[in-house]
């Protein structure tokens, strides 16, 4: 039985009697969902309901703790799982629950288990039947047995930070690993695990629900700056995502440990170091910057092999973070695309570009096909304007992809062309081919100004924000005003959307002059002794008038 199971192949082997199916479905009470109750009312016929949260080590204080192998042995037995069965489990949880019921069981011996790709939604999608209730099984013998090598503690992740011997992965959101979102639970510091890198368990997971596979899932691990060939140990909330983690990798016929108490346990010790942000380190490989702080100009053309064998085996696949032609890029490069991708939640990876405009073409040509429709805002950047309506002419997806004109904030110096494009899960392979086709790259150099802006635009955008409203909200008290279309002031149309999604905003704003004309704004322009005339936005340019 393979670890990973089509719905099509479930329905063809129910009935079988060695298998054993399993509701493993987990969801606290701040979802406001019951877990069992969902169960009952419908489940895949013949499932039994295994209750993780019970499941669980419950003299820890601390929340998803294994169990001793007794309890898990007797708690296996009582719904029908013994030695010799093959264990199918699914859930219809956000965490993918059912990643950590494999753990589990595989830790406690048992080996022929796999999980339904899709769960239990895409099994109703598919109109399949599904039955209501409890399910009753005669109790089987289940072998009390554990196998903790693959299980890690507090003791030895603290000798990890200064060894340095496993890669540690975690699966939490972004927001949560840079501590940029608090954690939810009482007394533990927000942050991550020193040296830890950050996964989403989400990215792992293709948008219909089902596992990713393959070089998808690879390119996932491998995005996040993993080496698949080294040890890796995973981490999480509460060890249940970290499992889902584990799931990919197995899939992609690795092993690897779960530090089971995870952030609930070290972010609550006073005795563990904590590290903050990620957006700092993004792109800081040790293998490319050799202990520098920030990772020297790599410029390349070719790149020699020593036989015909190796360089067809460098050059099989997604090239990204391996060097094999100068046009695929060098770590200077993927150093920047790196830390950008790092400040898009859940992104999967960016592409860099000698230019904004030349980010918009290839994002637009990699997700549009003839025939479809581009819907754009009245106010669209106008080289986009153009693209549309020369190029593409009838085009159009979602918002999959965020377009960066570089250029600017990133930058933030006035000195270098430079756009990006990170991609959501799914959509970063086409980007990426039309890109090559394209012939897109972007040179090491301007790559190496892009991260230099990039470690102080958060300094320079608070202060972008600062000025800008400043100014903005004199300018609303002026008479020769008649509007001010700055988003943060209530007065502009829009203010409610921006309060709902924005956490701040830019130096960049417009206002209308009451009764003005295109002499009186050229006159106010010119007259200016603190701003440029020029295109772009977002540098350090300070020009001042002398009288």
């Amino acid at each position: 039985m393979d670890a990973l199971v089509t719905t099509e192949w479930l329905a063809a082997e129910m009935g079988a009697s060695d298998l054993r199916i399993v509701d493993a479905t987990y969801v606290d009470a701040a979802l406001g969902r019951d877990a069992a109750a969902e169960y009952e009312a419908a489940h895949i016929p013949g499932a039994v309901f295994m209750n993780l949260g019970e499941l669980r080590d419950t003299d820890s204080n601390l929340p998803m703790m294994l169990p001793s192998a007794e309890k898990f042995a007797s708690r296996m037995q009582s719904l029908g799982l013994g030695d010799g069965s093959r264990i199918v489990l699914y859930d219809n949880s956000p965490w993918h629950t059912a990643a950590r019921a494999w753990w589990m069981l595989r830790t406690f011996g048992a080996h022929d288990v796999a999980i339904l790709d899709g769960g239990l939604a895409k099994w109703q999608a598919e109109g399949r039947e599904t039955a209501s209730g409890k399910e009753q099984l005669r109790h089987r013998h289940f072998t009390v047995w554990a196998d903790r090598k693959t299980v890690r503690d507090l003791d030895q992740m603290k000798a990890n930070v200064d060894s340095r011997a496993e890669q540690v992965l975690d699966a939490r959101s972004a927001a949560r690993f840079t501590g940029e979102e608090p954690d939810p639970r009482p007394a533990t510091h927000a942050g991550h695990i020193p040296g830890s890198k950050n996964l989403p368990y989400t990215g792992i997971f293709n948008a219909d629900g089902t596992w990713k596979q393959g070089d998808a899932l690879r390119a996932a691990f491998e995005g996040a700056g993993v080496d698949l060939d080294k040890p890796i140990t995973l981490t999480c909330g509460s060890g249940i995502t970290a499992s889902t983690l584990a799931f990919g990798l197995h899939l992609l016929g690795k092993d690897s440990a779960l530090y089971d108490g995870s952030w609930s346990e070290w972010g609550a010790d006073r005795s563990t170091p904590k590290a903050m942000g990620a957006k700092e380190a993004a792109g800081r490989r040790p293998e490319w910057t050799a202990g520098i702080v920030n990772p020297p100009v790599w410029r390349a053309s070719t790149i020699l092999y020593d036989t015909i064998a190796d360089l067809r085996a460098n050059g099989h696949g997604d090239t990204h973070h391996r060097l094999y032609y100068g046009r695929r890029g060098t770590p200077t490069q993927w150093s920047l695309a790196d830390a950008l991708t790092s400040l898009e939640p859940g992104a999967e990876a960016t592409f860099l570009y000698p230019s904004g405009v030349a980010a918009i073409a290839a994002a637009l040509l990699s997700v549009l096909s003839p025939g479809d429709e581009l819907l754009l805002v009245d106010s669209a950047y106008d080289p986009t304007r153009g693209q549309a309506m020369q190029l593409l002419k009838r085009f159009g997806k979602g918002i999959d992809l965020t377009i960066l004109a570089a250029t600017k904030y990133v930058v933030g110096h006035s000195d270098v062309m430079l756009g990006s494009v990170t991609a959501a899960p799914g959509q970063y392979t086409a980007l990426r081919d039309v890109s090559y086709q394209l012939g897109q790259v972007t040179s090491p150099d301007d790559a190496w100004l892009g991260s230099r802006g990039l470690r102080t635009m958060a300094v320079r955008l608070a202060q972008h924000q600062k000025s800008a409203l400043a100014i903005a909200q004199w300018l609303s008290t002026r008479p020769e005003v008649a509007q001010v279309l700055h988003p943060a002031l209530p007065s502009c149309p829009g203010h409610d959307y921006w309060v709902r999604d924005f956490k701040g905003s830019s130096g960049l704003f417009s206002f209308v002059l009451n009764g003005g004309n295109e002499a009186a704004r050229a006159a106010l322009i010119d007259a200016l002794d603190h701003f440029g005339i020029g295109y772009s936005w977002g540098g350090s340019v300070w020009k001042t008038r002398t009288i």
